[in-house]
C-alpha cells in the first residue's frame, strides 16, 4: 500500500501497488518509483501486511 501526502499534510491518494499470494509477492522498484513520481507528493508512506493464521503484535522489546 502506498499513501501520498502533500506539503500541507493532506492525503493525495491511497493506492495498492502490488498484490501477492499467501507466501510471496513480486515487487518491482521501478514501478514504485513511477507511482511516487506520478503523485508529486512531498511524503510517501508505504505499508504491507504479513498474512498468517495468528495475529501477533511485535513490539520493540521482542523484535530482536
Amino acid at each position: 500500500m502506498m499513501t501520498g501526502i502533500n506539503s500541507r499534510h493532506q492525503l493525495i491518494e491511497y493506492k495498492e501497488i502490488f498484490h501477492g499470494t499467501l507466501d510471496s509477492a513480486h515487487i518491482y522498484p521501478r514501478e514504485i518509483l513511477k507511482a511516487v513520481l506520478k503523485l508529486n507528493a512531498s511524503t510517501v508512506i508505504f505499508a504491507h501486511n504479513h498474512p498468517k493464521r495468528t495475529a501477533k503484535i511485535i513490539t520493540l522489546q521482542n523484535a530482536f
